[in-house]
């Protein structure tokens, strides 16, 4: 019929331009036919080429295991291949006793267990799967539960007493649970996600939301009330109009980042808000951390306040670290003890002299940062969380030690807990401090004033750990889109590692797989 079309009109005597016009658009329409086609064509071919070297390499495996007594750490030594334009990743345990496999095409892939020999769409981590739209992108520790990002939604576990895990109840959680999204946080996506003492926010759309315990008005509503459910934080005041990219809360504040500046709100204990103010009072609506001193010209990338009830925070600007509130202890990094209400430089003098900042956290009684790939801390040192090798104090940045197992790594990310600190080194967990409850992770229960390395010959074998969150007694590290977590071997805060029990541990733990 087309081609009558094209006859007709030449006999006419050619084409108009609209006639034209219409040839041109039928073909297109016909190409983008043809190529859509070859496209579903193709990703058929594909998707049978990935499903076929999972089937046959499981047959592989299962053969290998048969004759063998268990599975090679090799797995070439079973004959295990793919087709050419395929990415193989296939992974033993320690003892040969379990493996994952998985193969990728494109956007394709498909994965299979010694347990779960139905494939299904995702890939290994470790020696375990991640089902595709379960991978974590982010996590956070507090007093006793820990919270990540999946799919764009909050997940939290552990302790709820007061409904800080966002669920609706007061139930604590021994697997991760989602955080209620039908309400204000419906069609939302979760960006960034931070747990306190007893209450959580995250950063959803470019706004903030928070739940659990608001009686300092640590949720930022407008109004100091506690919510077992998620509540939008005032956008009011000076707020309005503004887009929150980062967020921290801690025992009894809260504080953000929009538009490149700071903002706080909760217990403005001794200056713990950052906006002069050292009265206790409670501020229900964020206030905007003072920016006419130190920050003046500066703009603010990430913020942290401290864990428990430490009533100060820290933002990193322009490369370089600023502190405010409570000092006893020199967690301001000032070289004092006294309190400040307006944000302050952390001192360059000495350690931190010529670096750039890049990550910065703290806990109730010391802070640490990742500066020019090195690892550095200030504060109180009670049990040696430091890392210096002592128990000495210090009201200035002072280099971790790298004397051992961090000597010639590059630190990335860095996690102070309530009594230890945990950082990322070349995709690896490192911890020091209190160890009396496992929260190490190195198998042992006593203190290290040195970092020493988490254990890897378990469930995080293989694994490439990207980002690390120390709470009151606990650690969390994100390896692979997979959470592990370890500690509280004294089990004061049921289901603090997620794994679906309540018993501590002082190695790494999978958290359990998320139900979507």
């Amino acid at each position: 019929m087309f081609t009558n079309k094209i006859r007709t009109l030449r006999q006419q005597g050619g084409f108009t331009i609209v006639e034209l016009l219409v040839v041109i658009v039928v073909i297109a329409i016909l190409a983008s036919i043809v190529i859509v086609s070859y496209n579903g064509i193709i990703q058929r071919a594909g998707e049978a080429s990935v499903m076929a070297d999972v089937n046959q390499n499981l047959k592989q495996l299962a053969l290998y295991e048969a004759q063998n007594s268990g599975y090679p750490s090799n797995c070439a030594t079973a004959n295990v291949k793919v087709a050419s334009g395929n990415e193989l990743t296939c992974n033993v345990s320690s003892n040969g006793n379990t493996f994952c496999l998985s193969v990728k095409r494109g956007t394709t892939s498909y994965v299979v267990t010694n347990t779960e020999q139905t494939a299904e769409n995702g890939l290994c981590s470790g020696t375990a799967k991640v089902k595709t739209g379960t991978e974590f992108t982010a996590i956070a520790s507090g007093q006793g539960a820990s919270c990540g990002i999946v799919a764009g939604k909050a997940y939290c576990w552990g302790t709820n007493y007061i409904g800080q895990l966002g669920n609706g109840t007061t139930s604590d959680a021994t697997v991760p649970t989602k955080v209620t999204d039908t309400g204000v946080l419906a069609g939302k996506t979760v960006t960034d996600i931070s747990i306190g003492d007893a209450h959580g926010c995250a950063v959803a759309s470019g706004a903030a939301y928070c739940w659990g315990e608001g009686s300092r008005g640590q949720l930022g509503q407008g109004v100091a009330a506690d919510s077992t459910t998620p509540v939008a934080v005032s956008t009011s005041g000076v707020l309005a109009g503004k887009t929150v990219t980062k967020i921290s809360a801690n025992g009894d504040q809260t504080c953000l980042v929009a538009d490149g500046a700071a903002y706080c709100f909760g217990d403005s204990y001794q200056g713990a808000l950052g906006n002069g103010v050292s009265a206790r009072t409670v501020v229900s609506s964020p206030v905007a951390v003072t920016a006419s001193g130190v920050l003046a010209g500066k703009t603010v990338t990430d913020i942290f306040v401290g864990g428990y009830y430490s009533y100060n925070g820290c933002v990193i600007a322009s490369g370089a670290a600023y502190c405010w509130g409570v000092n006893g202890w020199g967690q301001v990094g000032n070289n004092s003890t006294a309190y400040v209400t307006t944000p302050v430089a952390v001192s360059t003098a000495g350690a931190l002299s010529g670096k750039t900042v890049t990550d910065i956290a703290m806990y109730e009684y010391h802070t640490c940062a990742v500066a020019s790939g090195a690892a550095y801390c200030w504060g109180g040192n009670g049990n040696g969380y430091l890392g210096t090798g002592n128990t000495t104090s210090s009201l200035v940045p002072v280099a971790v030690s790298t004397a051992g197992v961090l000597a010639g790594k590059t630190v990335t990310a860095i996690s102070p807990g309530d009594y230890h600190t945990c950082a990322v080194a070349n995709g690896a967990a490192y911890c020091w401090g209190n160890g009396t409850q496992g929260q190490l992770g190195n198998s042992g229960m006593v203190d290290s004033y040195v970092p020493v390395a988490v254990t890897a010959t378990g469930v995080l074998a293989g694994k490439t750990v990207t980002a690390i969150a120390a709470g009151y007694n606990h650690t969390c590290a994100l390896a692979d889109a997979r959470v592990h977590c370890w500690g509280d071997t004294v089990n004061w805060w049921p289901g603090s590692l997620g794994n679906g029990g309540s018993t501590g541990s002082n190695t790494p733990v999978l958290t359990t797989t998320p139900t979507l």
